[in-house]
């Protein structure tokens, strides 16, 4: 399956970058397997490569890494990329520009859409994965519901995640719990 990103991302770029900042990007836990909030994935016709900062250091990826000691530019400059491909949706203005200034000689396309296009038919071991993804909310969520003795919408939040922690999972976004 990574492959098969790989090998279209770099139909589409020299350089294919997804750079995830405070929050993790779907697109990079996708590719690594664990939701990052400080890294850089960077695919090349060699492969993929995620740098990670020191914050996210020691954190168990699906592809090589390494933790970024210097900018990340260092690292592109000697690829000589003629097209850098960027997901458009999560990449800051601000950012393009820097990387404008970098690499003024480069053309910047958008991946976004090609990357949702790769993501949209679930591999086999996707299916499974979703489908012990339920598995262990709807047992979490079993359990907090059969203690049932909760005071307020935060109580109920907290069991469900613990719930969930203790299967070794996280919610893939904020639990909401409202009532009322």
């Amino acid at each position: 399956n990574l492959y098969y990103v790989m090998l279209n991302l770099t139909k589409l770029a020299d350089v294919t970058l997804l750079i995830a900042d405070e929050t993790p990007l779907s697109n990079i836990t996708y590719l690594t397997g664990t939701p990052l909030t400080h890294a850089a994935v960077c695919i090349t016709k060699s492969g993929p490569k995620l740098y990670l900062s020191p914050l996210d250091a020691g954190k168990k990826a699906s592809i090589p890494s390494q933790v970024l000691l210097t900018p990340l530019s260092n690292l592109l400059k000697p690829l000589k990329p003629k097209i850098i491909g960027l997901d458009f949706e999560h990449t800051p203005v601000l950012r393009l520009n820097k990387l404008k200034k970098i690499f003024p000689h480069t053309r910047f396309v958008d991946i976004s859409q090609d990357f949702a296009n790769m993501r949209m038919i679930k591999q086999k071991h996707e299916l499974a994965l979703l489908k012990r993804a339920a598995h262990i909310a709807n047992r979490a969520y079993m359990k907090m519901l059969n203690s049932f003795d909760y005071k307020t919408e935060a109580d109920v939040k907290a069991v469900h995640e613990y719930e969930m922690s203790k299967q070794d999972a996280s919610p893939s976004f904020p639990t909401i719990v409202a009532s009322g």
